[in-house]
């Protein structure tokens, strides 16, 4: 009788312990906005939970922020939901939030699992979101030509948003500070995501970026009712998130970042640069944050183009960062330029451009993937005996570390062909020469007409009998 009584225990207990692990008895959280409600997960195991809403709330946001594991979170219109309305991993660090707008009156269920078969504690909140406050503590330090932003967590942010203070009064140029600039000069960062703004096209013909009619008086008239055109039928990098503009310092968006810290690159040595972030989530954007300042360290071998590294013929070791190299021509030859290595397995991805001088106005030649696949680059190029010829390795690709050799070779120059014949069938006329060293085509010309071909034979079924 003792033994059957502990078995009906153990599983009455046992009911109770793992209930909330399915669905069509998940805890009652209660409405939007009660408070949030804390609980152990245990490896291999789900927590589910139901709240109520009346629909009259515009966003709803559900967050495991601040718990002690990697979670992950769904959102279920019902326990009979094959799949979830939608789900989040990683929002704030690796822990998760789910924004929702306009979600329609009843009862809905959150299920929290976590990553890697996890455990620990966990808290749940489901609420009107507030805007977060601007980040603390913001720290920026720099070494070669990349500069890193930490800063501390802010609780209620999904993520943050990094801006670049671009202050017009210092002189310096877009490109000194790491940046781009538009038809009209306004600075702009390439790394930011692709997108559409206005129709982009300066004055040279060339397409730019063009910003909002709100913050400038002038884009190209782009501009209708001071809204962005829709126009996108040219492609183009542009901004998917407008500068902030007050008086003669911009804000610059460099990006979001989903945790606290931001590492960008390609600065001018010896600048002195100014940062600020932002906390963002549902409701908004928080204010920016104190400015940092950190000034870029001295150049390091060819981090310019004015001091860049010279080559000859050889193996050359890379930083793998953006670095340029100069190839003095004492000959007319045929440069050959490549980070492929001898048994063409090399993989790192490199992209390699090639200029006639440090303007970089005038592009020679380019390559990003040589052999059919992304990584190596290869190129050739005829270099005139007495110029230069920049060699840029742009970081776009973040190879690392990598060799790329160069190989000139000699130009000879080719001479007229020789032991001309012709020969006719009476419908046809064939030509035959010796072959010519250095040469790499001929030319063959009749009164009315020019052939050009790459072997010594031709055949011509132009000609007319016994002419």
């Amino acid at each position: 009788m003792i033994k059957k009584i502990f078995l009906i225990s153990f599983l009455f207990c046992s009911n109770i312990l793992f209930a909330q692990s399915d669905c069509l008895n998940a805890v009652d959280y209660g409405s939007v906005g009660s408070p949030s409600q804390n609980a152990n997960l245990d490896s291999g195991q789900s927590y589910w939970y139901s709240f109520t809403t009346d629909g009259s709330i515009d966003k709803i946001e559900i967050s495991t922020c601040g718990s002690s594991f990697d979670t992950v979170i769904d959102l279920y219109a019902s326990c009979a939901s094959n799949t979830s309305m939608v789900r989040n991993d990683d929002a704030c660090g690796s822990q998760s939030i789910i924004n929702y707008r306009n979600l329609s009156a009843g009862t809905y269920f959150v299920k929290i699992t976590a990553n890697n078969n996890e455990s620990g504690s966990f808290s749940l909140s489901v609420k009107t979101p507030s805007a977060p406050l601007p980040p603390q503590s913001l720290f920026s330090e720099a070494f070669d030509d990349t500069i890193k932003l930490s800063w501390s967590n802010v609780s209620n942010a999904s993520k943050y948003g990094t801006y670049q203070v671009v202050d017009s009064t210092l002189g310096m140029s877009c490109e000194e500070q790491g940046l781009s600039s538009d038809c009209d000069g306004n600075c702009f960062s390439m790394d930011v995501a692709m997108g559409w703004l206005g129709d982009g096209v300066c004055d040279s013909g060339f397409y730019g970026v063009n910003f909002n009619c709100a913050l400038f008086n002038y884009d190209e008239g782009d501009c209708n009712s001071g809204k962005i055109s829709d126009n996108s039928n040219h492609n183009k990098p542009s901004l998917s998130f407008l500068s902030k503009y007050s008086q003669s310092i911009t804000y610059v968006f460099r990006g979001f970042s989903q945790d606290s810290t931001k590492i960008f690159s390609g600065f001018y040595p010896e600048k002195e640069l100014s940062f600020v972030v932002t906390s963002v989530n549902a409701a908004g954007e928080s204010d920016y944050s104190s400015q940092s300042k950190v000034t870029t360290p001295p150049p390091y071998v060819g981090q310019t183009c004015e001091i860049a590294s010279e080559v000859s013929e050889g193996s050359y070791q890379t930083l793998g960062k953006k670095q340029y190299f100069v190839y003095n021509a004492s000959a007319d030859v045929k440069v050959k330029i490549s980070s492929n290595n001898s048994d063409s397995t090399a993989t790192w991805d490199t992209n390699l451009e090639i200029y006639s001088d440090c303007s970089l106005d005038s592009l020679i030649i380019a390559n990003d993937d040589c052999c059919g696949q992304p990584g190596p680059s290869e190129l050739s190029f005829q270099a005139d005996s007495g110029s230069s010829y920049i060699i840029l390795w742009s970081n776009i690709h973040r190879p690392g570390p990598f060799t790329f050799s160069v190989t000139p070779t000699t130009l000879v120059k080719s001479a007229k062909p020789t032991s001309l014949v012709a020969t006719s069938d009476g419908n046809s006329v064939q030509l035959n020469w010796d072959d010519q060293v250095a040469a790499n085509s001929y030319n063959i010309y009749s009164i009315n007409n020019i052939n050009s071909i790459i072997d010594t034979s031709f055949i011509s079924l132009a000609f007319e009998n016994n002419k």
